[in-house]
């Protein structure tokens, strides 16, 4: 879906699950990588991440595509942390947002959940908590995560639903937060940015930036918010999508 172009990108923001990659538990597209590893050593603005995913994931993700954050942190953990990977000592910094309240409430959660057969609790996050269903759709899994948590402890969190999670995170809290507070940081202008995302939980960064992108992967309700903000819904999906839109972009 054709776009006006811009005529500057400076920053470009990446959600990994369902757009780096094919999402959670499916098998990743080596080559449809290697080509964006490629395409993004051509493009000079500054690549990084706007994830759910934990700081080694995207470490990793990193290494693979040739993306460093030395100086521009990645967005980890829905927007609860930001990470600069450096060469000697890799740092994340917890959003200054988040306080005792939210750390208890995020405690509480989780002390619920761990040992609920019917439900995974994803590993290796620090701050922020993903909820995996067994044998539950996502909806059902979303009700069903709601009534088991006190109205004192939800007044505190977000609560959001992915392609195949429930994700929570203090109240607040936002990749969209995040992108604001970086570019409040670093002075860069949103109007020159890209997010590119695939699900509910980008909802709030295609809000503030100016160039709001998803792969064709992406429920109805995402493309209509990307395409209502000026934004490009790809015709391929995941990896290949975003392949596509940096094309459209960059003239690649």
């Amino acid at each position: 879906m054709k776009t006006k172009k811009p005529t500057s990108i400076k920053q470009i923001f990446f959600d990994i699950d369902g757009c780096l990659t094919n999402g959670k538990h499916n098998e990743i597209d080596l080559m449809a990588l290697i080509e964006l590893k490629e395409l993004l050593s051509k493009i000079k603005a500054s690549k990084r991440f706007c994830t759910g995913r934990s700081q080694p994931y995207a470490e990793l993700m990193g290494q693979i595509l040739g993306i460093k954050t030395e100086n521009s942190p990645s967005i980890l953990e829905h927007g609860c942390a930001l990470n600069y990977t450096r060469k000697n000592k890799d740092e994340t910094i917890i959003s200054p947002s988040i306080d005792t309240n939210m750390r208890v409430a995020l405690a509480n959660v989780k002390n619920i959940f761990e040992n609920d057969d019917s439900i995974i609790v994803e590993p290796g996050k620090d701050i922020s908590i993903s909820l995996n269903p067994t044998n539950q759709t996502i909806e059902e899994l979303y009700t069903y995560i709601v009534s088991k948590i006190s109205k004192i402890t939800l007044r505190h969190l977000n609560i959001k639903a992915s392609a195949e999670s429930i994700d929570i995170s203090p109240a607040g809290i936002s990749k969209g937060s995040a992108i604001s507070l970086c570019a409040e940081e670093e002075s860069f202008n949103l109007e020159n940015t890209i997010m590119i995302g695939d699900s509910p939980g980008d909802w709030n960064a295609f809000r503030v930036v100016g160039h709001p992108a998803c792969p064709a992967n992406a429920d109805n309700e995402t493309k209509r918010i990307v395409l209502s903000h000026g934004g490009y819904v790809a015709s391929q999906k995941n990896t290949r999508g975003v392949i596509e839109i940096l094309k459209h972009y960059f003239d690649l």
